[in-house]
């Protein structure tokens, strides 16, 4: 809006100018086929003229009519029918113009079209006005209201042009256009949706304010700022701030601010975290996934994720999608993304300073795919290990051991490990945990899965066993496995318990 305001201001004191240097811009009657007439003393004659016409300027301006009014005190003529207007940098046609010379304004309506000779942008509308550059004034102005249309010609070769249509359309020079109300941007590599846009031609940024969304070949951003940098007409980064909100087919970040990195038009890298006038928590989703910290950074090569690192009191969960509808990447704002309502045994929990996610590659996921199966089509990003450093924390989900006793005292349900270490590794395989190394171990509780009745008998013989003086010969040991060292795989924790 401070940009649009300063442009108006612009145009109003070119608008205001006396005559001057540009008073000396007469224009005169050099050709007419039709009746002519015209009343008044000589310099301030209002002349009727029949066309085709075609009246000329002293600084180069070119028009042509079916029928003009001229009125020479205030060196102004109104066209009327088929007007064609020319100068040095600028062409119009429309149905009616009037052009003043010594302001250098120029008025049309009906069916207009204005062109920018040099660059070869468009602007279609039912009005227009348009100030010459002049004294006073270094930059032309257009602006267009009632829903105009605006073709904008990119400077680099071989890019499709981007169309934009608005409420109101304003331009100055050949770099820099205003767009306002409902503005909608039809792009080669980027459609986008705002109240008000903004445009530099010549810096190839374009900026969306209010309610602004962008959309891509295979992703959509919305915030209430957004502002795109080209690199020879391709998108180099993309900002965005104000909640911030960004949705591809394997995965969606919010943030306070997001920050997209581009090569060649996919994306290949962003940033969420905190801005000056936005603060809040980060969060990343994918199917069967969760992360959220104070910012994010997830790498997507080829627009394939591949790695999401996020800072700052770091939390992580997965679940298993089969069992647990949870929220997904593609679901409508507003909806919520997180898992609520789950059992214990329903989903693992990771947390840390900064916890690093690390998903399989589609190549992986084919050669890991058993020989005969059926190829997955899916476009789910699929979790391959999670790494929690600094002050960590893990609750996840272990398959019962291979014991064939164990195995039937658990009835297919999963034993649930608690550890704090100063670093824990969680890789998973087919959705679950499947080995977990912890460095530092500084606690650990296992809780061992066992069907409700049976843990009713085993406390029974639990109590019995404590008023007996000694185990029969023969017996079981009751007392838990020792824990694992520090650093081993799967450690099992001090503390066992079974899970009633």
């Amino acid at each position: 809006m401070r940009r649009l305001l300063a442009i108006l201001l612009a145009v109003a004191a070119g608008a205001a100018l006396p005559g001057g240097a540009t008073a000396q811009n007469v224009c005169d009657l050099v050709y007419q086929q039709g009746g002519w007439s015209s009343s008044g003393p000589e310099g301030q004659r209002i002349i009727n003229a029949g066309g085709p016409l075609n009246v000329r300027c002293a600084n180069g301006e070119d028009l042509r009519a079916d029928s003009a009014v001229m009125f020479e005190a205030i060196n102004e003529v109104h066209l009327f029918g088929r007007v064609d207007y020319q100068d040095p940098t600028r062409a119009l046609t429309s149905d009616y113009a009037t052009y003043n010379g010594n302001t250098g304004r120029l008025w049309a309506t009906g069916s207009v079209v204005f062109t920018d000779k040099n660059r070869g942008s468009t602007l279609r509308g039912p009005n227009l006005e348009y100030f010459r550059a002049g004294m006073g004034r270094p930059q032309a102005q257009a602006i267009a209201t009632e829903r105009p249309h605006l073709t904008v010609v990119p400077s680099s070769r071989g890019r499709q042009p981007m169309e934009i249509d608005a409420n109101r359309i304003t331009t100055a020079g050949e770099q820099f256009m205003t767009a306002e109300g409902n503005v909608v941007i039809d792009g080669k590599e980027m459609d986008a949706w705002a109240s008000e846009a903004y445009y530099d031609a010549t810096a190839e940024k374009m900026e969306l304010r209010g309610n602004a969304r962008a959309k891509g070949e295979q992703y959509e951003l919305t915030a209430d700022y957004i502002e795109s940098i080209l690199a020879q007409g391709a998108i180099d980064r993309v900002l965005a701030r104000g909640n911030s909100r960004l949705v591809q087919e394997r995965l969606r970040i919010t943030g306070p601010q997001l920050q997209m990195f581009f090569a060649r038009d996919s994306l290949q890298r962003l940033v969420s975290g905190n801005a000056p006038q936005s603060r809040g928590r980060s969060v990343a989703l994918a199917r069967g996934f969760r992360m959220e910290a104070d910012s994010l950074e997830a790498l997507t090569p080829g627009q394939r994720v591949r790695q999401v690192i996020a800072i700052g009191a770091a939390q992580g969960q997965s679940w298993d999608t089969l069992q647990v509808s949870g929220p997904t990447p593609q679901d409508a704002a507003g909806q919520p993304d997180t898992v609520a309502g789950l059992a214990l045994g329903q989903r693992d929990l990771l947390f840390g300073d900064t916890i690093i996610g690390y998903f399989q590659s589609d190549s992986a996921r084919a050669a890991a795919r058993p020989a005969g199966a059926p190829a997955d089509t899916s476009q789910n990003a699929q979790l391959e290990r999670l790494l929690a450093l600094g002050s960590a924390r893990a609750l996840y989900r272990m398959a019962p051991s291979s014991d064939s006793a164990q195995a039937a005292r658990a009835g297919g349900r999963r034993g649930i490990n608690y550890l704090i270490g100063d670093t824990i590794d969680l890789a998973f395989a087919d959705g679950e945990v499947d080995v977990a190394t912890v460095r530092g171990l500084k606690r650990g509780v296992y809780l061992d899965p066992a069907q409700r009745d049976t843990a009713r008998a085993d406390s029974a013989a639990a109590r019995v066993a404590e008023r007996t003086p000694a185990a029969p010969a023969g017996g079981q040991p009751t007392s838990p496995p020792a824990p694992a060292p520090t650093g081993s795989s799967t450690p099992p924790p001090a503390d066992r318990r079974r899970v009633p």
